[in-house]
């Protein structure tokens, strides 16, 4: 399974990931990257892993921190990122 990022998604994970680092640190940054790619490995493996969504219909929501989380919608062909 492929997973696509939302032009909105690439941005809010941009933003995101500038923040850590400026804010905290760039070890930071790398340990969330780090968490980040696993959820989405565990996604493309077992899409259905994650329980649906109660905010977003059609959806499934992945916490990747107590603080972020990754809603994103299965696809015959692709799983589609959009909302961090």
């Amino acid at each position: 399974m492929t997973i696509f990022l939302s032009p909105e998604a690439s941005q809010q994970l941009a933003i995101l990931l500038n923040y850590l680092e400026e804010e905290w640190s760039s070890v930071t940054r790398r340990k969330f990257q780090k968490k980040l790619d696993q959820k989405l490995n565990v996604i493309k493996i077992m899409p259905f892993a994650f329980p649906e969504s109660k905010i977003y219909k059609q959806s499934r929501k992945c916490v990747i921190t107590s603080q972020t989380s990754v809603f994103y919608k299965i696809n015959i062909r692709a799983c589609w990122e959009f909302c961090f």
